[in-house]
């Protein structure tokens, strides 16, 4: 390759990757002791959180996550983390996040040090939920070239029990 075409794809290469922009999702699902108890190693919860951000999820902006694994209660709250992020362009807005605890099927088991991973979930599975939370933060969106900006959206839910 001639050495004029080899900076060109050089030069192309940098400015692409400058163009790179996506939306975070960080921070907590806290899981206090009393929400904790209604799960066990033979009735095991997931947690689950639906997060319904401007930029993410095509257009309908839905995400959906298990972020963890209720076996046995500990003697303290528990905080899982959260933390997703998605290539796209943060439009800026209201982000609403929902956590809910849900038991696991009778037919089904779940290792209990399950790591965070995307989920599927109807809206069914809501009506199980032992416990849920809920947070209305406003998607901070940070400075980008062009229209497309990348944004994030701070995490801090807490289960209750109804």
């Amino acid at each position: 390759m001639p050495l004029g075409a080899t900076i060109s794809s050089i030069i192309c290469g940098v400015l692409l990757s400058a163009c790179e922009h996506g939306i975070d999702v960080t921070g907590r699902v806290v899981v206090p002791v009393a929400v904790q108890q209604r799960f066990s190693a033979s009735r095991q919860g997931r947690v689950l959180v639906e997060a319904l951000v401007p930029g993410m999820g095509g257009s309908g902006g839905s995400q959906r996550w298990q972020v963890g694994v209720l076996c046995d209660p500990a003697s303290a709250d528990r905080e899982l983390p959260l933390r997703q992020f998605e290539f796209g362009c943060a439009p800026g807005g209201q982000a609403t996040i929902e956590a809910f605890a849900v038991p696991v099927p009778a037919a089904q088991t779940v290792a209990c040090d399950a790591p965070a991973v995307p989920f599927t979930f109807d809206d069914a599975v809501k009506g199980t939920a032992v416990a849920t939370g809920m947070q209305a933060p406003s998607e901070r969106v940070e400075a980008g070239l062009g229209s497309c900006h990348d944004g994030s959206v701070a995490v801090d839910v807490t289960l209750a029990l109804p």
